[in-house]
C-alpha cells in the first residue's frame, strides 16, 4: 500500500488478546496467519483480503502433538513451514498443487534448518541454512 496514497488507511486485522500470538503474511488476495489461537502448537489460518476477520479465518495446517509450527512462509506454488520436533528445527516443503511434501535434509549430525531471505514469492528457489553442533552455518540455495 503507498504510504501517502489518498484513501488508503492502515486496518487492524484482530484486536490483541491474552495469550494469544499470531502474525500475517500476505500473498495475492490472501492473508495467512500463524497464530497459537486454540492450537498450543500453532497453525496456519488463511482469510481472503477482503474478509479477514478473525471468524472468517480457515484452519490450513495445524502443529501436532510433539510438532510446533515455528514459522510460515508463502510461494507462488509452495508453503515452506518452519517446524520444531525434539528441541530440531526442520523445514518442510508443500507443492500447492499437489500437496505433496518432504523435510528438507542434510548430510551433517543433528541438523538446525533456518529459512534465509527468500523475498520473492514467484520462485520456485529456496534458501535456508543448516547448523550444527558439530558444524558451523551453512546457506543453501535450492531448487523445491
Amino acid at each position: 500500500m503507498p504510504v501517502k496514497q489518498k484513501g488508503h488507511a492502515l486496518k487492524l486485522v484482530n484486536p490483541r488478546e491474552e495469550k494469544v500470538v499470531y502474525s500475517l503474511s500476505h500473498h495475492k488476495d490472501k492473508f495467512y496467519i500463524t497464530t497459537n489461537l486454540n492450537e498450543p502448537n500453532f497453525q496456519v489460518m488463511v482469510a481472503d483480503t477482503s474478509k479477514y476477520q478473525k471468524k472468517k479465518w480457515k484452519s490450513l495446517l495445524k502443529g501436532k502433538k510433539g510438532l510446533m509450527i515455528t514459522s510460515f512462509t508463502v510461494f507462488d506454488n509452495y508453503y515452506v513451514v518452519g517446524e520444531m520436533k525434539e528441541a530440531r528445527n526442520l523445514i518442510r516443503v508443500i507443492n500447492t498443487e499437489t500437496e505433496k511434501s518432504y523435510y528438507l535434509k542434510s548430510k551433517v549430525d543433528l541438523p538446525n534448518f533456518s529459512l534465509a531471505g527468500n523475498p520473492d514469492f514467484d520462485t520456485d528457489s529456496l534458501q535456508y541454512s543448516t547448523s550444527s553442533p558439530l558444524s558451523k552455518a551453512i546457506i543453501y540455495k535450492m531448487n523445491m
